[in-house]
C-alpha cells in the first residue's frame, strides 16, 4: 500500500500530519510506503528535515520516497503508483487544486474535516 502527499512541503499543508499518519499506518501495515512530492521553500527546510528525521527514527527511511517537483509526465507516472492520496491542510483550499489531477489516478483521496463536513473520500480506479 502506497500513501502519497503531493503539495508544497509546508506546515500549513499538513506535511507533518501526513508524516505522523504514515508512521502510524506503517506500524499496522508493514508493506506501507510513503511517497512525497512537491516544492520545498527554503523557509520550510528545517521543518521538512525534522519530519525526515522522524521517519528515520521510526526505521522507515527505506519506505519513504521524495520526488522533487517533477514535470507533468513524471508527476502522472508518480501518481499511478499511489493507493491513498492526502494533503491534510490546516486551511480550506479555496481552489481545490490539491486533488484536481489526482482523483482519477489514485484509489482513495482523503480530505480533512472542514466546518462540520465529514472527511471526504473519493474513490478512483481499482
Amino acid at each position: 500500500m502506497s500513501s502519497c502527499y503531493f503539495a508544497r512541503l509546508a506546515p500549513e499543508n499538513g506535511f507533518d500530519i501526513a508524516v505522523g499518519a504514515f508512521i502510524e499506518l506503517a506500524r499496522q501495515h508493514p508493506e506501507a510506503r510513503f511517497h512525497v512530492g512537491g516544492w520545498l521553500a527554503e523557509k520550510d527546510r528545517a521543518f521538512y528535515e525534522v519530519r525526515i528525521e522522524r521517519i528515520a527514527a521510526a526505521g522507515l527511511s527505506d519506505r519513504f520516497r521524495h520526488v522533487v517537483a517533477p514535470d507533468g509526465a513524471s508527476k502522472m507516472a508518480f501518481l499511478e503508483e499511489i493507493d491513498v492520496f492526502t494533503v491534510p491542510a490546516r486551511f480550506v483550499e479555496p481552489k481545490g487544486l490539491s486533488g484536481n489531477d489526482r482523483v482519477g489516478r489514485v484509489r482513495v483521496a482523503l480530505s480533512p474535516r472542514r466546518r462540520g463536513r465529514p472527511c471526504r473520500q473519493t474513490r478512483g480506479p481499482p
